[in-house]
This record gives structure tokens, sequence and C-alpha cells, in this order.
């Protein structure tokens, strides 16, 4: 049937025409449409957005250690809000806003934030009427000294936190499990005013779980903390696939104008080559090529030594993905111009499953290398940490994130993923000129550290 899409005159309706589930929003999740993407029949046009509830606010929330606080930070991002979780100081760029309530503030949840919790309540109050609390342990150790505060109360071991919080904030029951979180560690945070790379930002999502400062120009950790990782996956062009932790792509996304086939994988004297033809199947008018990952990671150090291709309209991704929620943290060389590297996070909250996939353009920067990436091999590396993420090329840091500036750090494992595709965005890749291909990216070594 898909060899006769044009002569069916098939549509796709925006909204449900028959309703498949009463209890549960219609997703088409388990219908004929995640084949169809698939395969790049829906080109994904509807760009999932947001829809932002009228929240009460601000919400801070307080409790004891391991007593759910995690939990409790993703559930809020789930519902909208903007959270500042586990700090003992808000950052500096909100500092001035939360006090002098001037320009409206970045954040509207804050939780476990020790310089909020020992000025006490009844001050919060003084500066924000409207406020709501919530805390995770024993009232006594919260000093709620005012009882005609609204406040709630979510022990740990509650059988349905979403009924109390969604009660407490008049806000709809989510269709999504409740997100169990492991409590992340303390990592003290400082920023600064002055740049230590040469980057530009493009145009961010507008989403509850971003923010986008204009006081500040780069952030560092304090903790510099070496992390050891006691496995390793190495490939390159003496290494036969083990197809036990490599897959070889047979498929496509929407806004790739290539069918990944397993042939465009060569492997020679020299290299790991990617290889983009012109060839005319079914779905695409070109092929290309991708390799991914079996396993997932949870944090490590990705490193590639590549050449990119320098084609206009193609772009090469060294990538960490996953679906449900949609998390992502990218490395791509556009072909127009292989001076310059994107980095990218996609981040949405939730568990494994949670049907959160908002977002089309991340958290885009472009990075200025210095050299044509295209010219030679270099060696570029994502180090993914729970409180950080960092890009380094030859050696060199050229860029850093930390939680919550401008997204939390992703936290679920990802599928490690080198790709070569043909964007249908020429504002972002330029234009494919026939003449170019076929073309192809080269790997001299791929290598993966992780626990």
């Amino acid at each position: 049937m898909n060899l006769v899409f044009d002569k069916l005159e098939a549509y796709i309706a925006e909204k449900p025409i028959i309703i498949q589930r009463i209890d549960v929003p219609s997703t088409n999740s388990y219908s004929i449409m995640p084949i169809f993407s698939r395969l790049g029949i829906y080109t994904g046009n509807d760009k999932s957005v947001f829809i932002k509830n009228k929240l009460k606010q601000p919400v801070f929330v307080f409790g004891q250690e391991k007593s759910g606080l995690a939990s409790i930070a993703n559930a809020l991002m789930i519902l909208g809000y903007t959270c500042y979780y586990n700090q003992d100081n808000l950052p500096c760029f909100e500092e001035d806003r939360f006090w002098s309530k001037k320009e409206k503030n970045y954040f509207n949840s804050y939780i476990n934030i020790t310089s909020l919790k020992k000025l006490g309540i009844s001050e919060i109050i003084k500066l924000y009427p409207e406020s709501k609390f919530i805390y995770t342990s024993n009232e006594k150790n919260i000093n709620i000294d005012n009882q005609k505060v609204s406040h709630l109360h979510i022990p740990n071991e509650c059988h349905d936190k979403w009924e109390l919080l969604c009660n407490f904030l008049d806000l709809e029951y989510p269709a999504i499990p409740f997100p169990e979180i492991n409590e992340f560690e303390i990592t003290e945070l400082s920023f600064n005013n002055k740049a230590n790379f040469d980057s530009k930002e493009l145009k961010f999502d507008n989403l509850p779980w971003i923010i986008q400062p204009n006081n500040y120009l780069s952030l560092q950790s304090d903790n510099n903390k070496p992390v050891n990782y006691n496995n390793s996956l190495i490939l390159d062009k003496s290494t036969k696939f083990d197809f036990q932790q490599w897959k070889l792509r047979d498929d496509t996304f929407p806004s790739n104008l290539a069918l990944f086939r397993p042939n465009n994988v060569k492997i020679t004297e020299n290299n790991i080559g990617l290889h983009f033809n012109y060839e005319v199947t079914p779905v695409r008018s070109y092929t290309s090529a991708a390799l991914v990952t079996v396993e997932k990671y949870l944090y490590g150090k990705f490193k590639v030594e590549l050449c990119p291709s320098n084609v206009s309209g193609l772009i090469t991704g060294v990538f960490l993905h996953r679906n449900g929620p949609h998390q992502e943290i990218d490395i791509e060389f556009l072909g127009k111009d292989p001076t310059k590297m994107l980095i990218n996070v996609f981040f949405n909250p939730g568990m494994e499953g949670s049907r959160l996939e908002y977002g089309y353009r991340g958290t885009p920067v472009v990075i200025n290398l210095g050299f044509n990436a295209s010219e030679d091999y270099h060696l570029y590396e994502i180090h993914w940490e729970s409180d950080r993420i960092r890009w380094i090329v030859d050696g060199a840091v050229v860029y850093e994130r930390i939680m919550y500036v401008p997204t939390p750090i992703p936290y679920l494992p990802m599928e490690f993923n080198i790709n070569l595709w043909h964007s249908q965005s020429e504002k972002l890749a330029g234009k494919l000129n026939s003449r170019d291909i076929p073309t192809r990216s080269s790997i001299k070594k791929v290598e993966i550290e992780f626990q």
C-alpha cells in the first residue's frame, strides 16, 4: 500500500475522527502512524506545542534528604512549572528579580533551596502572598508557622501523588505515571560574565523547562571531581561490526530527505565511510547511512574521530537520543559551513515511557571551530554527567552546560548515533546541489566510556 499513496490520495487528520479510547487522549501511538513516521511518509509538520496552563505560583518545596524532592521537581516540570532545584542559593541572574520583583522571575518553582528554607515561610509570604508550599517530610522540620498558609504534605509513601498535587494546584491529572526520580546530589553552581568560547545562540524552543537569562555568558560547576568509567566500546576500521553492539539503520525520520541503508556503511583500509547517494526508493530520492548503538547509556564519554561531508544540504550528526520522553545531546556539522559545529540539547521531563516529545528546535548553539572540519580528521567528544555536559574538540573544552541553564541535564538512558542525512530545512542546512553527490562522512575511530 505504501507504494501507491499518490493514487490513493491519503490524508491525515489533525484531530482524531474516531476516539480510540475514552480513558486517555488519542495519540495514535498504537496505530499505523508510527510506521508512517518511520518511513518518512508523515512529515511531522504539526510541530508539538506545549499547552501552558494558568499556574498558581510561586511554589516552594521543602523536605529532608531522600524524601522525594527530585520526584516532585520533575512532576512540577511536567505540569508546566519552571523549576530551580537542589541548590544552596538562587543563581545570580535570579537573585535580584526574586527580591526586588521589578522583573518577572525566571523560575516559578523553587525546590530544596537552602537559603529560602533558612529564610522561613513567614518571610517568603511577605514577599509573595500567593505562595504555595509543599513539603515532603515531617511538618515540624519545615517550620510552617502560619496555619493559614496554603500548603500540602506529600509523604514519600503516598500511593497517588498526582491526585494530591493536581488537586492542590488545581491542574488536570496527567495521563502519564508520576515520575519517581532518584535524588540528585547537590552541586554548587557558579556563574560569571566572561565568555571563554566563540559561540552564538540560535532560536530556542519556548518551553517551561527552558530559560534564557540575559545577564550571563558562561557558567561553571565547582564539581571538578573526575568521573571514572569502567567499561568501553571501540569501533574503528579494524573492528568488524558486532551486531550485538551496533545497528545499521534501515529507516528514516520525517525531516530527513534520505533513506538510511545498511550497505551505505563501508569499511575500507583507511576508515568507516557513511555514504550519501542519489538513489530513488519508494519513499525517498536519496539514500544515506547511520550507525546506532544497541545499548542505551546513562552518562559517559562519547568520542568520535571524524571528517564530515562539506556538501550543502547535508548534516553529519554525532549525538545521543531517546524518545518517551524525548531527550537528546547533539553535535552536528552543517555541510554548507564546516568551519562551525552546531551543538544542541533537547529536554523533556518524565519517566521511561512518558509521552513528552515537545520542541523541534531544542536549545541550539553554534561554535566557531577555527578550522574547516571537512579537510581532516579531528576528535570530537561529548562528556555527559549528571550535573553537566561538556563538548570537547581535540582535547579542548569548547562549551559547557550546567543544570538548569538553559535546561535541566538529560537524566535517562540514550542511544549513541552517528549519521549523515539530508535536511528538508534549507534555512538550516543549505540547498543540496546534485553535482556535489555522491559524498560521504568518514570515521576513523569511535570510543564510548561508560559505567
